[in-house]
């Protein structure tokens, strides 16, 4: 008979530790802002995110009126050595002084974490100037005509210039 596993298990199973950036990335459940999510206290319980959760399990506490902020500024991160504590508005002025203000700022395409992108960039550049018609672009790169014209009109890749 197999024994149940600890708390520390389940959690160490659904970490990655990326050696170059020392970041512990969650590999379970991601929000639709790409921040681990996780549930605690069983079926009854409450949804946590994972670097908030990571925070309570190193510190025993987690004030209400307090954020778990990146220092990495990557959303998986549960990391503790990664994390500090700060106001909503430490979050903003933490975003403003990197860079990351702004929907300029914004992972696109296939950098997004939730990438749901057919086409990598230099694709889109070759097809919009491709003048042949839609049907026969999109077969050569297996995705739906709208997608070509989408993509020529720019309503999707935006963020791609040329």
């Amino acid at each position: 008979m197999t024994r149940p596993m600890t708390e520390q298990q389940k959690w160490d199973k659904r970490i990655f530790i990326d050696p170059i950036s020392g970041c512990h990335l969650w590999m379970y459940y991601l929000n639709a802002c790409g921040y681990g999510q996780t549930r605690i206290g069983g079926r009854a319980g409450k949804n946590i995110l994972a670097h908030r959760l990571s925070w309570l399990r190193t510190h025993n506490t987690l004030p209400d009126d307090l954020d778990v902020l990146h220092r990495c500024d990557n959303p998986r991160c549960v990391n503790v050595e990664h994390l500090f504590l700060g106001t909503a508005a430490d979050n903003m002025a933490d975003m403003s002084r990197k860079g990351r203000w702004g929907k300029r700022n914004l992972p696109t395409g296939t950098n997004h974490h939730r990438a749901t992108a057919k086409l990598m960039a230099a694709e889109v550049i070759r097809i919009r100037s491709d003048p042949r018609q839609y049907r026969e672009i999109a077969m050569e790169y297996g995705v739906h005509p709208s997608t070509v014209s989408n993509a020529k009109r720019r309503f999707t890749y935006a963020h791609i210039v040329c």
